[in-house]
């Protein structure tokens, strides 16, 4: 017997046909003989009535506290409904809330970090054959006030609950079918990976991938967590593997939006760049790195590889980089 963490995702778990896919992979998991624990987003995206951006526009101040407590009531909700669904489908499961669930964290809200969990609770209903149900986002401070994680929270808490517990797998289900080589809106028709090495992973995340948070990579990393997993609740392919092992060759190609998540160390790379460039990573282990024009900045980490090139000429230089990669 396993035990495996499932994080469902907020497309996941937004309408009944979504939640009944989901429930049929933890079925799946169940008849396996494995052991299970569900993590949940908030159900749907900005203007769903429960999303976590919608909750947070009820209130017009800015003190913290109040913006942790009432964005955490997204998770609660889907919590509840997903508990409830699947006890409907004949599974046995019971909410939990980040505080109920006994997991702690430090008194920095809107991006709390997690400083421990009592998996007491939790043990106990796994040996009452009971599938804990956790909200995803959020914890407690040692004070007993509600702290949230920060944007991509739930795929943090998942990692960080699959650690405390020491499971077996986490995986993390979307609306895609896995981890592609670049992403599909900008390189259409880009390959889905079967797996890609963590350290990988996380340095895609952090320049520009989203479809795990780079948080949760580190956490699976420093916890040993042997396997992170990408699949989609719509259909029943495997999904990608994110494990130890360094992926020989291409590994995949990152454009960088949002530089939040950029580490401190390369924080003055973006800073010196012109306002209307954009950063396209390209990370390839023992292949040829890209030769970028004279003109273009270029920030090398191993086989990393982070250039910084035009806005408007970002489509068409990922587009290109893929094609030499894939094709050569």
């Amino acid at each position: 017997m396993g035990l495996v963490v499932m994080k469902f995702g907020g497309s996941s778990v937004a309408t009944p046909e979504s939640r009944a896919a989901a429930i049929g992979h933890i079925k799946s998991e169940v008849r396996q003989g494995n052991q299970v624990v569900v993590v949940v987003s908030a159900m749907g995206r900005k203007g769903a009535p429960y999303a976590t951006d919608t909750l947070l526009s009820l209130v017009k101040g800015s003190d913290p506290l109040m913006k942790d407590l009432v964005s955490s009531c997204g998770e609660t909700i889907s919590a509840c409904v997903f508990a409830d669904e699947m006890i409907h489908s004949g599974l046995p499961a019971r909410p939990f809330t980040g505080e109920s669930a006994h997991i702690f964290t430090d008194n920095i809200f809107g991006k709390a970090s997690v400083t421990g969990m009592d998996t007491e609770a939790i043990k106990e209903a796994l040996s009452q054959g009971i599938i804990p149900v956790i909200t995803g986002f959020q914890g407690r401070t040692a004070e007993g006030e509600t702290t949230t994680l920060g944007r991509g929270g739930s795929d943090t808490s998942a990692a960080l609950i699959g650690g405390y517990l020491g499971a077996d797998i986490v995986d993390i289900y979307t609306d895609v079918p896995g981890v592609a080589k670049a992403d599909p809106r900008i390189v259409p028709g880009a390959e889905f990976m079967d797996s890609i090495s963590q350290e990988d992973m996380k340095t895609l995340a952090e320049w520009g991938s989203l479809v795990i948070h780079p948080k949760a990579v580190q956490a699976a990393i420093d916890f040993k967590v042997p396997l992170l997993r990408v699949r989609s609740t719509f259909d029943d392919k495997p999904g990608t593997f994110i494990g130890r092992e360094d992926t020989p060759g291409f590994a995949g190609i990152a454009v960088l939006k949002d530089p939040v998540n950029v580490p401190d160390e390369d924080q003055e790379f973006i800073r010196q760049l012109p306002e209307d460039s954009t950063v396209i990573t390209v990370i390839c282990h023992g292949g040829k790195a890209p030769e970028p024009a004279e003109d273009i900045s270029v920030l090398r980490r191993g086989d990393v590889i982070h250039m910084a090139v035009s806005r408007s000429d970002t489509t068409e230089t990922a587009n290109k980089l893929y094609k030499e990669y894939i094709g050569g």
